[in-house]
């Protein structure tokens, strides 16, 4: 598949570049269903994503929720009373259904998620920190997730996004 000029404006990394080069995709679309990278998908999502409040917005929070909800549970467990990246999620999940219209109020929960995040001397429990805080807010990039998720749960991110965003973002 030729790489299409509207991608390619974006910048992506080279992986995903040559990735898309080494299988035969009839379009973006088929290649957003078989992509196994949640990590590439967000970043690609972020990238197009519309105004603050827009639709595409929030279905963007609730993709990152989504992926932060699946690696919440190595920083609970390691720190079992602390609540930040939890705290961080529900907030992006309200924005997303729109029950909270408060973009900022999101950005703040992750503000403190990213408290725990700075405290924590864990990589796994850091990693799940900073995913819970790129799920509140868009400011933070989507590749602060992804130390987070690697292998299987590349993948897992990939799938849960699909069900929030099942069409790619770029035609």
């Amino acid at each position: 598949m030729e790489v299409p000029k509207a991608l390619m404006e974006l910048r992506p990394c080279e992986d995903a570049v040559q990735w898309l080069h080494a299988r035969w995709f009839r379009d973006l679309q088929e290649a957003w269903d078989q992509c196994s990278r949640g990590d590439w998908m967000l970043w690609l999502a972020d990238e197009t994503c519309g105004d603050v409040n827009s639709e595409s917005h929030r279905r963007l929070a609730a993709a990152k929720a989504a992926c932060a909800r699946l690696v919440l549970p190595f920083f609970e467990q390691r720190y079992p009373h602390d609540l930040r990246p939890r705290v961080a999620i529900e907030a992006a999940e309200r924005y997303a259904s729109g029950k909270d219209c408060d973009a900022a109020g999101a950005a703040a929960a992750a503000a403190y998620a990213l408290t725990a995040a700075d405290a924590a001397p864990s990589s796994d429990a850091r990693a799940a920190a900073y995913a819970a805080a790129a799920a509140a807010a868009t400011d933070v990039p989507a590749r602060v997730a992804a130390p987070a998720l690697r292998g299987d749960m590349l993948k897992r991110c990939a799938d849960e996004i699909r069900k929030v965003m099942p069409q790619c973002p770029v035609k």
